[in-house]
């Protein structure tokens, strides 16, 4: 994945939005690197991945996000989560 924002603001490459977004390279970088430190760390610590995507998709939801709930459920899909958590 590119960028996490692009993609859950539905951003196609080129689209108005996404040049504004793409005249703040540090801000975009900076965003793209704290999804990256929270949901695709080379060494989870204290909170585990699966943790961490099940709080995602719960604040996801309880905000009525549908694209923001479906991306963090395949997040946590892909971390493995116990039976009855997704």
């Amino acid at each position: 994945m590119d960028d996490v924002i692009d993609h859950l603001a539905g951003l196609a490459p080129g689209a108005p939005v996404a040049a504004i977004r793409a005249e703040r390279p540090v801000a975009r970088d900076n965003a793209q690197a704290s999804f990256a430190a929270l949901f695709r760390p080379a060494a989870p610590e204290a909170v585990s991945l699966v943790e961490r995507r099940a709080v995602a998709l719960f604040v996801a939801r309880l905000h009525g996000d549908a694209a923001a709930s479906g991306f963090y459920a395949a997040l946590l899909a892909e971390a493995g989560p116990p039976a009855g958590l997704a």
